[in-house]
């Protein structure tokens, strides 16, 4: 009796135990999904917290966050035929232009990473454009040593807030993407004073301000040394924030066909 008393209060220990486990990784989920909220904007995020219960939207598959956590979770490769890392770029160019944008003078941006879904296809032909028809500001420098077996050097994106005026001498950011889980081997790669000194006889008149985009979410302790190497740092919540509003049909229609592919794979 004494024995079977005692087996019978551990396992009610043991169930107790279990129990508070589950209600804190409950408590955990919910206090994430709170936080992602806030950072996405209510409207922007995909899942309706009410209690604690989280539901999906209907129009789940066409946000942009699906978009990025898909992206995130599978690959840019996961739908076949698809490259999900271009897609990526033109939603991380809409939301550096709107987090740019001023109600005056919206800003405009240049998807320059290869292969360019639009704009010319040759490096050289590339910054050449991205200069005399888009910056309006730099020269771009033809005779460097296997400029025309150049991609796009490292850069995925430019974005800039121009004047009325057409003239030089405004604001310029040079964006890497970066989709994969070895996005911290990349922090590194894209340095804009080098990318012009490089491929440029004439610079900017003022350097481009660096930034990075990842469909990932960041740990705090990744996020407190990510900035100092990446300068501003893009992550699944602000893209999500910034791209939701502004993103054309036309891509939205392309992420909602990708991100529902990629959930029936």
């Amino acid at each position: 009796m004494v024995t079977g008393s005692e087996d019978a209060l551990s396992d009610e220990e043991s169930e107790a135990t279990i129990e508070e486990h589950f209600e804190g990784v409950l408590d955990a989920v919910l206090t994430e999904a709170e936080q992602r909220i806030e950072a996405c904007g209510e409207d922007n995020y995909p899942f309706t917290l009410e209690g604690k219960a989280l539901s999906s939207r209907d129009s789940a598959f066409a946000s942009i966050y699906t978009f990025l956590l898909c992206l995130s979770t599978w690959g840019k490769d996961v739908v076949p035929g698809e490259n999900g890392a271009k897609l990526f770029e033109d939603i991380c160019a809409h939301a550096v232009s709107n987090y740019l944008g001023c109600l005056n003078s919206p800003s405009e941006n240049y998807v320059f990473g290869f292969p360019r879904r639009i704009g010319p296809a040759g490096f050289v032909a590339a910054v050449d454009d991205l200069c005399h028809q888009k910056l309006l500001e730099g020269e771009p420098d033809s005779k460097v040593p296997d400029i025309h077996t150049m991609k796009d050097a490292g850069l995925d994106i430019v974005a800039w807030l121009p004047f009325p005026d057409g003239r030089s001498s405004k604001l310029i950011v040079f964006g890497q993407c970066a989709t994969g889980n070895g996005w911290r081997g990349k922090v590194n790669e894209l340095q804009p004073v080098s990318w012009c000194q490089t491929w440029l006889t004439k610079h900017p008149k003022v350097i481009p301000i660096k930034t990075f985009f990842v469909p990932h979410s960041v740990s705090v302790a990744d996020w407190e040394k990510l900035g100092y190497h990446t300068g501003i740092v893009f992550d699944r919540f602000r893209i999500a924030h910034y791209a939701e509003p502004v993103v054309p049909k036309l891509l939205r229609d392309e992420v909602e066909a990708w991100s529902t592919a990629a959930c029936k794979r």
